[in-house]
């Protein structure tokens, strides 16, 4: 069996080449953002720069508008304590917006949207209405009846 050469990194051993580090990097690239209140002044500024301007509130508009260079990196950031409730609310103002869009004749857009946002068209609650009787009050012939009925019902919803 022959033997498998090491392959060397040749880059982390030349000190010449200008990605070499003495040692890794562990901080990955410095926040756009030191505070909460810096970041929500640029999101508001967004929002109002897109109300003067008629221009669509997007999720991509508000990472190019912050800077960013992916919605990965805004949602990163929401992912950090200090910016969470921050970028959740600017979210949710994007998400109001598409859902503001569905009263139009033709919302198939931002149903897709909001779709892709975690909306689930499908995704039904069914109520249930309970209502107490009385039943002491009828006789058991009366009651054999209403039990038919509800079950003829049943059959019926169920078809």
């Amino acid at each position: 069996m022959a033997k498998s050469k090491k392959r060397k990194n040749y880059i982390s051993e030349r000190p010449d080449h200008p990605d070499y580090f003495e040692e890794p990097s562990v901080g990955g690239r410095p926040l756009i953002y030191q505070s909460k209140e810096e970041l929500r002044e640029h999101i508001e500024r967004h929002f109002q720069e897109c109300a003067d301007n008629s221009v669509p509130v997007t999720v991509t508009g508000l990472a190019l508008f912050l800077g960013f260079n992916s919605r990965k990196t805004l949602y990163n950031y929401a992912e950090r304590p200090q910016f969470l409730h921050t970028l959740k609310r600017a979210l949710l103002m994007v998400e109001n917006a598409y859902e503001s869009k569905l009263h139009a004749d033709k919302c198939t857009g931002p149903i897709f949207a909001l779709k892709n946002m975690g909306w689930d068209a499908e995704k039904h609650e069914k109520t249930e209405v309970v209502q107490k009787i009385d039943l002491s009050k009828y006789s058991t012939d009366e009651l054999l009846k209403l039990a038919n009925e509800l079950n003829e019902d049943q059959t019926q919803d169920g078809d």
